[in-house]
């Protein structure tokens, strides 16, 4: 369960930041008509429904249906959070509208796709008395990486809050050896995004790596199943009885 609260959570990174921190970040610099457009980015996760056949049914059965899409899905993220970040610093200082949509789109994009991915991958990842806590885990996952991006980022980020809350803090100012005030957050924006693609790539090559893909929904049956088979056998033999008896009748 673990690992599927982290595969959510990395899902609702980008989430976070198209949805939630840019939109705030960017209001002070564009119209509401610019705001409407950039809106647009966050448009392929409603639509994931298109492209969720393809994902079901075109995979590597020797690398893993699920990992087949996840591990490329992530580590494209991860190259655009990389190679994007100082990019994205850049047009946001500009107001640069239409490029922010076009690569935070992909970034939804990419999202979307992996959540189709881990959706399928959690039916078979937990065993069948556990899988009532797929839906945990998604909103578990999803939540924190969407408000990580959001709340978390903007509070760093600002430097009125970090001056008050963090750098003000003796204890805290001394174990983080910060200044007692300065005119800058903690965590800028190009910072905050190439963190999180290395991160990405990290995590991607650890699941590449060391998960293999267990179908524990085909395995030993529960305690309910045996359950119910006893029942189904008694009941056959039951009728078996009744049957003798009126052909001895």
């Amino acid at each position: 369960m673990a690992l599927l609260v982290l595969l959510y959570a990395m899902q609702g990174i980008p989430l976070g930041l198209t949805m939630g921190a840019m939109p705030f970040l960017l209001q002070a610099k564009l119209s509401m008509t610019q705001m409407g457009i950039f809106s647009m980015a966050g448009y392929p996760y409603s639509f994931k429904l298109l492209w969720s056949p393809i994902v079901d049914s075109v995979y590597s059965a020797t690398f893993g249906r699920r990992k087949s899409w996840i591990v490329p899905v992530q580590l494209a993220s991860a190259a655009l959070l990389i190679c994007g970040a100082g990019w994205i610093q850049e047009q946001y200082e500009a107001g640069g509208v239409v490029p922010l949509t076009v690569l935070f789109f992909f970034f939804v994009l990419l999202a979307a796709t992996q959540d189709i991915a881990v959706d399928g991958w959690a039916l078979t990842l937990l065993p069948p008395r556990h899988i009532e806590y797929a839906s945990t885990c998604q909103t578990l996952g999803m939540n924190t990486g969407y408000f990580t991006s959001f709340t978390i980022f903007l509070a760093l980020s600002n430097a009125e809050f970090c001056n008050k809350y963090i750098r003000g803090n003796s204890v805290l100012a001394g174990l983080l050896h910060l200044q007692p005030s300065h005119p800058d957050g903690l965590v800028s924006l190009k910072g905050y995004i190439g963190f999180w693609g290395w991160a990405f790539t990290v995590l991607t090559l650890a699941v590449a790596l060391f998960k293999q893909e267990e179908d524990h929904s085909a395995g030993s049956p529960t305690a309910d199943d045996s359950a119910a088979a006893a029942v189904d056998e008694e009941r056959k033999a039951q009728r078996s009885q009744r049957s003798a008896a009126s052909r001895t009748g």
